[in-house]
């Protein structure tokens, strides 16, 4: 496993070093290592996640049907069944399995944590730092650390909160650099780290965008191409970030996923005001708060919003949900309006 990890992360920095990383290059790759480790049963937990980590569902399914009838029950393999478990009975019994395990133990505190949810971040950062004591390498227990703490450094906006937070990503893409959120994570944090420290760290963007390589050298998603967007928009190339947006709500329409194409309107719109086209932005937005109205991650265009005019705002307003229009309604008193 360390050697894999090793030889999958040089490959990585190699390619992403010449700036020559490809939608998908490493994706053959990791398919043929899949392959090659099949025979091999005590290999199944290695299988797994690499399935997982291409996104390949059904494969997935067919190894671990396999793995039961084999009596392999290991945590990692449950826990991955009930990330892709559509059944409700089915995700009872498992995250009943999970929970049934050692409460210091990586995937006994992930079960308690899903079957009995925290009461605060902090309680839950508490649970999982206790197992991290004893299974500090499991990237599973990493990836959820690195939400928590970088949605706490996200609403803090303290360096050293954002510092702290990207040691957390850092580690998970060491435990498992074959997975592509691992390195969309730590780029999003480390564009945060840019804006907060107002691009005086000038080795951040060059970090950034050879995270989101990587991560597109694994995976196709549409999020990695927006992710990359916002950090062209935040290093002042919105050409080169509205042809991301494009790709990305390209990708998204294809893949029939609306959360990502409502984050591909909201983007647009953010390109086009910064082109000067208000009368697209206010377009763009209100299309993707109608098409999207409870997902989150379509508000990408709110720091934005305070450089409409007075009766484009009034349109963004009237177009947003009663539940976020209070929000809208607080980033313009705070950006000042005009």
């Amino acid at each position: 496993m360390d050697q894999l990890k090793r030889e999958v992360q040089q490959r990585l920095d190699q390619v992403a070093g010449l700036g020559g990383l490809g939608a998908g290059q490493m994706a053959p790759v990791l398919d043929a290592l899949i392959a090659a480790l099949e025979p091999a049963p005590e290999l199944t937990r290695l299988r797994a996640r690499l399935l997982y980590n291409r996104r390949r569902t059904d494969d997935l399914r067919a190894l671990l049907r396999a793995a039961r009838a084999r009596g392999a029950v290991e945590p990692e393999l449950v826990y991955l069944e009930l990330r892709i478990e559509a059944d409700e009975a089915r995700a009872k019994e498992l995250i009943a399995a999970l929970a049934a395990l050692p409460e210091d133990a990586a995937y006994g505190a992930i079960g308690r944590l899903i079957s009995a949810p925290a009461s605060s971040p902090d309680q839950a950062l508490g649970v999982l730092q206790r197992a991290r004591a004893r299974d500090g390498k499991d990237p599973h227990l990493l990836a959820i650390l690195a939400d928590i703490t970088a949605g706490l450094a996200l609403q803090s906006n303290n360096p050293q909160h954002l510092q702290q937070a990207l040691a957390v990503a850092v580690e998970w893409v060491e435990a498992d650099p074959t997975c592509s959120d691992a390195y969309v994570q730590r780029a999003r944090l480390t564009l945060h780290l840019f804006q907060v420290t107002q691009g005086q760290r000038r080795e951040l963007p060059g970090r950034v965008l050879t995270d989101l390589r990587a991560a597109r050298s694994l995976s196709d998603v549409p999020a990695i191409w927006l992710e990359s967007a916002k950090a062209h928009l935040a290093f002042g190339y919105p050409e080169v970030a509205q042809a991301e947006v494009l790709e990305g709500r390209r990708r998204a329409e294809a893949a029939g996923d609306p959360n990502e194409l409502g984050r591909a309107m909201a983007l647009m719109g953010v390109c086009r005001l910064l082109s000067q086209d208000e009368a697209g932005a206010v377009q763009h937005w209100t299309e993707a708060l109608r098409t999207v109205p409870g997902a989150q991650g379509t508000y990408d265009f709110v720091p934005y919003l305070s450089r409409l005019g007075r009766e484009g705002q009034q349109r963004v307003l009237q177009a947003a949900p009663p539940q976020l229009r209070g929000q809208l309604e607080a980033a313009l008193r705070q950006g000042g309006g005009r």
